[in-house]
C-alpha cells in the first residue's frame, strides 16, 4: 500500500467521524475537527501524559528532496502531468486538481467549463485559528508549458473575481486568493498582477504542477500541516515555487 493510498483511507475515516458528530447537532464539521478527535485519542492511549510535551517538542516537519516527493503522489492523480498539457480536454485537469485540494483539507466546488465568466474551482479553507479563506482556481492546460499572464488574461481574471463576489455573498468576509494552475509558465506580467490586486483586492498566485504536488506531499507526510499553516504560502503573489513552499512551511 502506498502513502497516497494510506492517506485516502485516512480521509475516509475522517469523513465518517464528521458524519457521526453531525448526526447529533447537524453541524457541518471539517477535516481539522476530525483530525483533532483522532489526535486526542492518540494522546490518551499511546503517549503517557507526563511525556506528551516532550514528544510534541520533537515532532518536526521533514524536508523532502525533489526526487522523493513524487513517491507520495496517490495513483488517483498520478496522470496530472499529462492532463496539465492536454489543451483539448481541460475538464479532466480540473477534476484532478480538485482532488489535490480535497486531499489538502479544503472544501471543494468544481464549476468548470461552460459556466460563463467564472473560475474552474472554488475551495474554502476553514481553519481553527485563522479566518476562513477562499481560493479561486483557474486551471490552464498548456502543451508547451508556457501559459502567459498578459493583458488579455488580466481582464478575464478581474472579471472572474468580480463575478464571484457578486454571486457568492456568503464569502464576502473571507480572505480571497486567485490561483493559476498550469503545466508551466512563460511570460508573466507583474504589472498585471499589481493591477489585479489594485482593482479587486485579491492576490494572484501561479503554481506549476511540481509546486502543487510538492505541497501535497508535505501534507501527506505531516499530520499537523493544516489549513491554518497552509495559508502562509498564499501571502505572496506571483510564481510560487517548491523552494518557497519549503521555506514557508518547513524552513531552510
Amino acid at each position: 500500500i502506498t502513502p497516497g493510498e494510506k492517506y485516502l483511507a485516512f480521509s475516509r475515516v475522517m469523513k465518517e467521524i464528521n458524519g457521526i458528530y453531525s448526526q447529533y447537532d447537524f453541524t457541518n464539521y471539517h477535516f481539522w475537527f476530525s483530525e483533532h478527535v483522532i489526535w486526542r485519542k492518540f494522546k490518551q492511549n499511546i503517549i503517557p501524559e507526563k511525556n506528551t510535551k516532550e514528544v510534541l517538542k520533537n515532532i518536526t516537519l521533514k524536508t523532502i528532496e525533489k526526487p522523493d516527493y513524487l513517491n507520495y503522489v496517490p495513483p488517483v492523480i498520478s496522470d496530472i502531468y499529462k492532463l496539465s498539457e492536454n489543451e483539448a480536454n481541460p475538464a479532466d485537469f480540473e477534476k484532478s486538481t480538485a482532488k489535490i485540494f480535497t486531499m489538502l483539507g479544503f472544501d471543494v466546488e468544481i464549476l468548470g467549463q461552460g459556466k460563463g465568466r467564472t473560475v474552474d474551482i472554488v475551495t474554502r479553507g476553514y481553519g481553527r485559528d485563522s479566518r476562513q479563506y477562499v481560493l479561486l482556481i483557474d486551471c490552464k492546460a498548456r502543451g508547451q508549458k508556457d501559459f502567459k499572464l498578459n493583458t488579455s488574461e488580466e481582464r478575464k481574471i478581474i472579471e472572474n473575481i468580480k463575478n464571484f463576489s457578486k454571486t457568492s455573498p456568503r464569502d464576502k468576509a473571507s480572505d480571497k486568493y486567485f490561483l493559476l494552475i498550469s503545466s508551466g509558465f512563460g511570460e508573466v506580467s507583474y504589472s498585471a498582477i499589481r493591477d489585479i490586486k489594485s482593482e479587486t483586492g485579491v492576490d494572484v498566485l501561479l503554481f506549476d504542477i511540481n509546486g502543487l504536488l510538492f505541497l501535497l506531499s508535505l501534507k501527506l507526510q505531516n499530520w499537523d500541516l493544516d489549513i491554518d499553516r497552509i495559508k502562509a504560502i498564499f501571502q505572496k503573489s506571483g510564481i510560487i515555487t517548491s523552494e518557497f513552499i519549503q521555506e514557508e512551511l518547513v524552513g531552510r
